[in-house]
């Protein structure tokens, strides 16, 4: 419950969480190198991580990132746009300054499950514009159990001062109510994270109905990725959950991870 533990956001992620989970991981294993492979956010984070972080890009035989997320496009909805672009910060009015998804959780509790999968489809619908097609309709009870995380507020509002300043930058702590004694990043703009410094292999997969990421200027800021594969019919989610990713997509990323893996 306390808020100087929520006081995370994708900043901590990449700087903190990232290369600690790559060390644990080489340390547990023996292995000097590692692949990773990164949906959504796990891609923010990791382009975020190896833009700074020389050492960790060197431990990385290959950075694999599925419907990846940098800069991003407005939502479906006009006025959640307008609201945000306004002051992002006013998501802290909305969700508070911990958690984000404690009444998720509570309606994933409450409603039945037919239910919830209705009430899902139709705000990533509103919201994003994606129809969830590519979905086993069977499986999506079980799925979208585990859609949400126990993510914080904070990283929702980077998000969406991301979208407000169309920048893939730091946390913009200016306006920021629980930290307003001395701003992080004096100046009119905190840093953009330098997505051409990236030494570490990328390969992109990406979906060509998922209207949210800004991909081709991702591909135009980054070295040039050794593997891009687009798929015309996938949205955000199907690399995650389409019925054909066991086949379409998982086998091309395993033969990727053991290519660079001897290399």
């Amino acid at each position: 419950n306390s808020y100087a533990f929520w006081r995370f956001g994708l900043d901590e992620m990449a700087l903190y969480d990232l290369p600690a989970i790559v060390h644990h991981i080489s340390r547990s294993t023996g292995r000097e190198k590692v692949g990773y492979v990164g949906f959504s956010q796990g891609t923010a984070i990791a382009f975020a991580a190896l833009s700074l972080n020389e050492q960790l890009a060197r431990r990385m035989t290959l950075f694999v990132a599925l419907a990846p997320s940098t800069r991003v496009h407005d939502m479906r909805l006009g006025f959640i746009n307008s609201m945000v672009k306004v002051d992002p910060n006013i998501i802290y009015l909305l969700f508070g300054r911990r958690r984000l998804i404690g009444l998720t959780i509570f309606w994933r509790m409450v409603l039945p499950g037919p239910v919830f999968v209705k009430l899902i489809d139709l705000a990533c619908k509103l919201l994003f514009g994606w129809h969830m097609k590519n979905i086993d309709e069977v499986h999506k009870n079980l799925y979208y159990a585990h859609l949400y995380s126990y993510g914080s507020v904070r990283t929702l509002v980077h998000w969406f001062q991301v979208l407000s300043n169309r920048r893939f930058a730091m946390y913009d702590d200016q306006h920021d109510g629980a930290h307003n004694s001395k701003r992080a990043y004096p100046g009119n703009h905190v840093p953009r994270y330098p997505l051409h410094q990236i030494t570490t292999p990328i390969a992109l997969f990406f979906g060509g109905a998922d209207p949210l990421p800004d991909t081709q200027w991702l591909l135009g800021e980054l070295p040039t990725p050794v593997y891009v594969q687009s798929e015309p019919s996938y949205e955000h989610l199907d690399f995650q959950f389409a019925k054909s990713a066991p086949k379409a997509i998982y086998p091309r990323i395993a033969c990727l991870l053991r290519t660079h893996d001897s290399l």
